[in-house]
């Protein structure tokens, strides 16, 4: 795709100039949607967005004295509990199953993990990032809630999607749209944490390549 104003990028840079370390994440949560061709009015939603429980968990740590290569991941399923059973839209688009969130820990056992798996590239410094704002509104809703807290929301988040729209100068698509139109092969499953945010780390890469 063509750069309409790669004066963003170095922006962007600038922002990480201070951070060794920048962590992709991408998080899939349970969720209910009114699926087309069914009547608004027939049901509720079963599970309304403010109820909304994160099942699993991608990072993706790159290291920018590396050339942003990945040098450490970090994924969990999680079994949610204020709603333990998952929508059949859940699970077929994230393609998660209930056996494989029945037989998770829940998030702060996860949490837990994942703050001993991050800590030991805070000294150096670090951002995270992800598509979109809704990563951290879920993860801060569940910290919230559960009355716990994460590391990556005592960081900088940097929305990805806002980068790349105004880099080439129009709206944001999907994530697997966004990294195909970079040439990139999108890998794994769409829709599930660790894939996701393997993909986003490696169109952040190209991305920042390209000035």
């Amino acid at each position: 795709m063509q750069l309409t104003h790669p004066q963003e990028i170095t922006h962007f840079k600038d922002r990480l100039s201070r951070s060794r370390f920048v962590f992709c994440v991408d998080l899939e949560a349970t969720c209910d949607e009114i699926m087309p061709g069914t009547q608004a009015s027939s049901r509720q939603l079963s599970i309304q967005p403010k109820d909304m429980e994160i099942i699993e968990i991608g990072v993706i740590v790159l290291d920018r004295l590396s050339n942003l290569s990945m040098t450490a991941e970090f994924s969990r399923l999680v079994r949610p509990t204020s709603h333990p059973t998952l929508t059949s839209f859940c699970t077929s688009l994230t393609g998660i199953k209930q056996i494989d969130v029945d037989r998770a820990i829940t998030f702060p056992t996860v949490n837990n993990e994942l703050n001993v798996f991050l800590e030991p590239y805070l000294m150096a410094g670090a951002v995270w990032c992800s598509w979109g704002r809704y990563d951290a509104d879920q993860l801060r809703q569940d910290c919230t809630r559960l009355e716990i807290t994460s590391l990556l929301t005592a960081l900088e988040h940097l929305e990805v999607d806002e980068f790349y729209s105004r880099v080439f100068g129009i709206p944001a698509p999907c994530l697997k749209e966004a990294t195909e139109s970079m040439g990139i092969a999108w890998h794994g499953a769409y829709h599930r944490a660790p894939d996701d945010a393997r993909n986003l780390a490696r169109l952040l890469a190209k991305l920042l390549e390209r000035n």
